[in-house]
């Protein structure tokens, strides 16, 4: 929240450059950071507005200088901020519903999937509490779903785009929605369908002419690996300082990850309806990018939810790997080096709740002390497992989905055959 308010302010006190903000993937600042910072700024002078700065905490709820935290925002700020990430997973939840039951004409299963959405531990962490907003592109990437059944191929496409500005994972799923497109429509159609989306892109990109580094905004921070290692395989490795030595290769198996799954996916035609092959389509290609990206985020597990939650009606496996990964990023996201820190907010009534609750978690923390220690700690063994058996999951729900799609859904077969 504290990166949120000082981006917001630095805009409105000319400190940064509007063009500092209009480069693609911070174009999500525009959507929702400016918008409430504008209101907080007009609004914090009619109520209060609970700010604190942190030279008034008790030095041990500082997380640490490597944090560069001044202010911790206080609770009107965070109210604001989070509306928009709240309402988008509302619009997710919603849209789930009207794509599952305008396809598969089944109330219940539509709010059984809904719900796998809306009350997932993850997606409520990350919007409500954490504040992240992968809501965001999550909520364009089901619009492209709803529009490529719809057979809207153009708003499909230009959904997607206005994704991948939003999170760069969205590109994963272009090559996947374009060949649904030209099987279903044509290769005529398929090119239709890339004119606006090219216009949009080629625009929002325009900015990365004046960035001296436009590849930053694609490679994955790691400033913070020593304090926060992440949610893969890899995190081992990033908690011993080893990551830098394996990101080609990390690279190497992310682009054959994904050239594999396009192959699959590409030379398979499934006798599935739909809503089925095109959730596969969707979700597979996010899988793949997962498996082996360099550094991972508990917030990334967001962009898979809503095609898991869809999958999860189709398949025992699928179920059950699409909890076990909501409910172990969620215990990643809450048990690493930030957790009592989330909650600074609520400092004024609770400081000594927060000093307890930093000295009961410190063993599974990376950083206890605000700074990682050397060598092997329960925190880094921790949260190393969790890395292990995430990539373990993440593969059960891979090869799942992919065994959907081999598998014939006898009475999708029964409706053509009575259709013809």
């Amino acid at each position: 929240m504290n990166a949120w308010y000082i981006n917001g302010e630095s805009l409105f006190s000319g400190n940064q450059p509007l063009l500092y903000f209009l480069v693609p993937y911070r174009i999500s600042f525009f959507l929702f950071v400016f918008p409430e910072t504008w209101i907080f700024n007009h609004v914090a002078s009619l109520f209060p507005d609970f700010s604190i700065p942190i030279s008034a905490l008790n030095p041990r709820l500082n997380p640490g200088p490597q944090w560069g935290i001044s202010i911790i925002p206080g609770l009107l700020y965070d109210f604001l901020l989070k509306l928009p990430l709240i309402l988008a997973d509302a619009l997710v939840t919603i849209f789930l519903f009207k794509i599952v039951k305008s396809e598969w004409k089944d109330d219940k299963t539509a709010s059984f999937v809904a719900a796998a959405w809306f009350l997932n531990p993850i997606v409520i962490w990350v919007s409500s509490g954490w504040g992240m907003n992968d809501s965001l592109p999550a909520l364009f990437t089901v619009l492209s779903l709803y529009f490529v059944l719809k057979g809207k191929n153009s708003s499909s496409v230009f959904s997607l785009v206005v994704a991948t500005l939003l999170k760069f994972y969205a590109l994963a799923i272009f090559i996947p929605l374009l060949a649904i497109i030209w099987r279903r429509s044509g290769f005529r159609a398929m090119l239709i369908s890339l004119v606006p989306s090219t216009i949009l892109a080629a625009l929002a990109s325009l900015p990365l002419l004046f960035v001296t580094n436009p590849l930053s905004y694609v490679e994955p921070a790691s400033s913070a690996a020593s304090q926060y290692a992440g949610f893969s395989v890899w995190t081992s490795l990033w908690l011993t300082g080893s990551a830098p030595n394996v990101s080609a290769v990390a690279a190497v198996l992310t682009g054959i990850s994904l050239i594999a799954s396009y192959y699959f996916l590409l030379k398979k035609q499934s006798q599935h309806d739909k809503l089925t092959i095109v959730s596969c389509f969707f979700l597979i290609p996010i899988i793949a990018l997962l498996l082996f990206y360099k550094f991972v985020g508990e917030n990334y597990i967001v962009w898979l939810i809503p095609f898991s939650a869809i999958l999860t009606a189709k398949s025992r496996r699928i179920d059950w790997t699409h909890w076990s990964i909501s409910l172990l990023s969620f215990v990643s996201s809450i048990t690493d080096s930030l957790l009592p820190y989330y909650l600074l907010p609520l400092s004024p009534w609770i400081s000594g709740l927060l000093i307890g609750m930093l000295g009961l978690v410190a063993p599974a923390r990376v950083a206890p002390t605000g700074t990682a220690p050397q060598g092997i700690t329960i925190g880094k063994l921790f949260l190393s497992g969790l890395g292990v058996i995430s990539f373990i999951i993440l593969l059960v729900m891979l090869f799942s989905s992919f065994k959907i799609l081999r598998q014939k859904d006898v009475r999708y077969v029964e409706e053509t055959f009575e259709k013809a």
